[in-house]
């Protein structure tokens, strides 16, 4: 895993200067940084709160440290703004910080793409990261931000080509380059290109062993060439990568799951299930949606091949019921739909629709 960490010469000097004066906080930064793009919690700083929390402490007034945390939170799609009064508290703090200094033009984009993100403008901010990669293609904040909102779009095309456009920019001794690999890889598999997706994925995974995105470009591409015992030896050869350590662990076991069904073994995906996946979706964390996501299309999967799934649905609802109308992705709304419709709670069925529609009428 990285272990150097940027001082703000080191950001300067790759055209990435940074509005602090605290080497620490520069360095605390590229560590919240790398752990976003690497998916991955770095114990040794206490994860993402333990480091935002010295972050802020190592230089309180750091607009960029507002904007990832920001970024992270609202790129999730399982919060609202409204909901969470700790988000609130730091979009107000970004937005006095960044009227009262005078912040580089690629920092006052982000933060006018996190303003957009949280007005609920996901196209519109998608535009401004695009606009700081024509001059900065190695801000790899903007890059991952960048995918991950195409990827709530919907839009496999732009998840291919906001990587493709800035990989010539690129080369093999610039930090996070195979990240950067990973993640195109995800962007071809997604538009349809599985051979050069494979080879992405694995010339990434040469590159650092433990990165999990370029795990699940490769997982995606054995499943979608029809490879499922290929891929439950993949993931099972390198779960102890990715299995304790990665935001995606639910996801990829989820993956694993997909295969076994593909093989007819449901027993084993109910047994993911109930292992791994489950207490994923209902520990409440940011990326908790994701994981309902998983656990909910799970079910429904093993539920179409006509496997009894007994009351699983039920363990669902109070995770799924959080989210009641908060409507920030369709995506994530018919997976809470599908959990309602299982559990067979005709009631919040209606009242989620009642919701759905009012929500649509308001915008």
């Amino acid at each position: 895993m990285l272990s150097h960490w940027r001082d703000c010469e080191e950001w300067r000097s790759q055209g990435l200067a940074l509005s602090t004066s605290s080497n620490e906080a520069a360095k605390l930064f590229d560590v919240a940084v790398t752990q976003y793009v690497g998916f991955y919690e770095n114990k040794h700083f206490g994860g993402f709160e333990g480091t935002f929390a010295s972050l802020r402490k190592a230089d309180p007034e750091f607009v960029m440290g507002y904007i990832l945390h920001n970024g992270l939170e609202l790129i999730s799609m399982s919060t609202t703004v409204e909901k969470n009064p700790g988000l609130q508290q730091r979009l107000a703090d970004m937005k006095r910080l960044a009227s009262s200094q005078s912040l580089k033009p690629y920092e006052q984009l982000h933060v006018k793409a996190i303003k957009q993100l949280a007005d609920g403008y996901l196209n519109e901010a998608c535009s401004v990261w695009e606009k700081i990669l024509l001059n900065h293609p190695n801000d790899i904040l903007a890059i991952r931000l960048v995918q991950d909102g195409y990827y709530h779009l919907g839009q496999p095309v732009q998840i291919r080509d906001c990587i493709a456009r800035i990989l010539p920019e690129w080369n093999a001794s610039m930090q996070h380059f195979g990240y950067l690999l990973g993640m195109y890889s995800f962007g071809l598999c997604e538009s349809g290109d599985y051979e050069l997706a494979d080879r992405n994925a694995r010339k990434s995974l040469e590159i650092n062993g433990n990165d999990a995105w370029a795990t699940h470009a490769l997982a995606h591409v054995l499943e979608m060439t029809g490879q499922p015992e290929e891929g439950l030896q993949f993931l099972q050869t390198t779960a102890d990568n990715w299995q304790h350590q990665s935001t995606l662990a639910c996801h990829l076991n989820w993956h694993s799951a997909i295969y076994h069904i593909e093989k007819g073994d449901y027993s084993s995906a109910l047994d993911l299930f109930d292992n791994m996946i489950i207490s994923s979706a209902k520990k409440g964390e940011s990326e908790s949606s994701f994981n309902i996501a998983d656990a909910s299309s799970l079910l429904y999967r093993l539920s179409l091949e006509g496997c009894d799934v007994g009351n699983r649905w039920q363990e669902l609802l109070t995770p799924s019921h959080q989210h009641m109308d908060d409507h920030l992705s369709t995506f994530y709304d018919m997976h809470y739909l599908l959990t309602f419709l299982g559990a067979k709670q005709n009631q919040i069925v209606a009242n989620f629709i009642e919701s759905s529609v009012n929500f649509i009428r308001k915008i």
